[in-house]
């Protein structure tokens, strides 16, 4: 018996190698789009069960680019039969997977009992509830989640072989791993990508498996119930699983002639690193592929916006990019620019990926088109308590948000969504400086891009403004600035400013150019540090003796604190 299964192996090296296309890679899905749900089977329904052991089933609905799968209570052990989303293929394959398996919370490990998700090789039965009889199941898997102890990650690998199941238990890093089978004539490889590098699980010797097998994801939770309520032929708590799988991709191996006749689970005559030299990252060296997926992009009105897909595959690779189901004629590079952007470019786009052998489609990428960000922003205290915002208005905006921040890091919401271009907020606080910042949204409710924010500080002066000279300056106007430079310090995260003479004594304290100057160098190194314009001077410098202190030196003082 072991013989013959040789010679199919082989053969099938001979034409592995002999042969360019893949016919298995067709069968693949990447779940970038719901309705190729209903190219896979169940077996519930292929054997007439009338027992649907899946709470959800869906694709790129509930995860973006995923088949989600929640199971109800169910098991593969022995007898009992679990949930099996499969294709059927027949002769060599490779099968691989990305699966993620959490708690239905999604944070954590399964707290049932044999909870877990992964790729499942069973042999068809030809039975219906009326003809079935116990010692028929014959199946390999491995699977991901959790199993004899609850909450903690690990990997299920089970044979089973007229309904005899053995298994075998490991430590997961986490609940997130690459999968993959291999199945090349009697011989079935199960590997592993948990931590960044492929590994080989297990190998099996399973010359009793028919040459068409049923290849898919399997699910299952909550083990010990099953066993004290159900019966095999019910087939039907607390399950706590979600399985999430990124694609389920088949194809044939390519394996090196020199295995030709090598008994595949002797560690010493063919080591791991033999094997991974053609299964693991290598099982799909040559078809095409896509290393890294175009990501979402947000681009402003009027601005470009680029995405990227990052192939891999034998030379040459080709590109091709849609937007929805239409082709972007002439757009066949890995580099998709669109210039000037407007709302009608917003949506999916996608870019298919081909070589010689097979081509894979992209996950769709959005595209959001937003507002341009207001100018002439201008934001002044309008009273102890009030400030004043004022901006230009942004064509198609509806409403605006204005926001404020006292630490130049967390911005919050000013009360009121304006319809025009002014907001009053009377929320602010007295002797304080604040950052404004304003955005546009449009009539879908998309918030725009924000302005660059500008300063006021509720320092309410006295005398302001100064009338050209004609106003005398005061101590209290000196008292004024210097509370309205430490709030913008402050504002800045910058520490509280000191100053000679400081308290000015009315017909005590005479005004001189140092109260000025400090006043200045405080102030202009707060703006430095928030990223705004310094102060505009008439005189840069005013040396005491030289040049008078004037009310204009005030007013500049004034306007740049705002």
């Amino acid at each position: 018996m072991r013989s013959r299964f040789l010679l199919w192996l082989v053969v099938s090296l001979v034409a592995a190698v002999a042969t360019a296309a893949d016919d298995l890679v067709p069968l693949s899905d990447e779940f970038s789009n719901a309705s190729t749900l209903s190219n896979w089977q169940r077996v519930y329904l292929v054997e007439g069960w009338n027992a649907n052991q899946l709470e959800l089933q869906n694709i790129n609905t509930t995860q973006s680019g995923r088949m989600v799968l929640e199971p109800c209570t169910s098991t593969w052990y022995n007898d009992y039969r679990g949930e099996l989303t499969f294709k059927s293929v027949q002769g060599d394959f490779v099968v691989t997977t990305d699966v993620t398996a959490s708690n239905r919370a999604g944070n954590a490990a399964p707290a049932s009992l044999f909870s877990l998700g992964g790729i499942m090789l069973r042999a068809p039965r030809q039975i219906t509830p009326q003809t079935w009889t116990p010692g028929g199941e014959n199946y390999l898997f491995l699977s991901l989640g959790a199993a004899d102890v609850a909450s903690t990650f690990k990997f299920e690998v089970k044979s089973t072989t007229s309904s005899n199941s053995v298994l075998f238990l490991t430590p997961a890093p986490s609940g997130h791993s690459l999968i993959q089978w291999a199945r090349i004539g009697p011989y079935f490889i199960a590997l592993e990508n948990s931590s960044g590098s492929w590994v080989v699980h297990r190998r099996y010797y399973r010359p009793d498996l028919p040459a068409i097998l049923q290849v898919g994801m399997t699910t299952y939770t909550d083990y010990p119930y099953c066993a004290a309520n159900y019966t095999p032929l019910q087939h039907n708590s607390t399950p706590d699983l979600v399985a999430a799988f990124d694609y389920f991709r088949y194809e044939r191996p390519v394996v090196p002639s020199s295995l030709a006749g090598s008994d595949l689970t002797n560690t010493t005559t063919v080591p791991d690193s033999e094997l991974l030299s053609f299964l693991g990252a290598n099982a799909r060296a040559n078809h095409a592929g896509i290393a890294q997926q175009p990501a979402d992009v947000t681009a402003v009105r009027g601005t470009a916006a680029v995405f990227t897909v990052a192939g891999a595959g034998e030379e040459p690779v080709s590109y091709q990019w849609s937007k929805g189901l239409s082709t972007l004629i002439g757009q066949t590079s890995p580099t998709l620019m669109l210039s000037n952007v407007q709302s009608t470019d917003a949506g999916d786009y996608s870019v298919t990926v081909s070589n010689s052998i097979d081509s894979v489609t992209s996950r769709n990428a959005r595209l959001t088109v937003i507002l341009p960000a207001p100018a002439s922003v201008v934001a002044t205290a309008s009273g102890a308590t009030s400030v004043m915002v004022s901006w230009s208005p942004v064509t198609d905006a509806v409403s605006y948000q204005v926001v404020r921040s006292d630490d130049a890091t967390t911005f919050i919401p000013a009360a009121g969504t304006p319809a025009g271009n002014t907001l009053t907020d009377t929320g602010a606080a007295a002797d304080t400086a604040y950052l404004y910042k304003v955005r546009a949204v449009d009539a879908s409710n998309v918030a725009g891009a924000y302005s660059v924010a500008d300063l006021a500080t509720t320092v309410i002066f006295t005398d302001a403004p100064f009338g050209n000279d004609a106003t005398m300056v005061k101590a209290v106007h000196i008292d004024e600035l210097r509370t309205a430079v430490n709030a913008v310090r402050k504002l800045a995260s910058r520490t509280t400013a000191t100053f000679s003479d400081p308290t000015i004594t009315p017909g005590v304290t005479t005004i001189q150019a140092d109260h000025l100057m400090q006043l200045r160098s405080n102030l202009d190194e707060a703006l430095a540090a928030l990223f705004l314009p310094q102060g505009s001077y008439a005189d840069p410098t005013i040396m005491a003796g030289s040049k008078a202190v004037m009310a204009v030196h005030f007013t500049e003082l004034q306007n740049a604190v705002k």
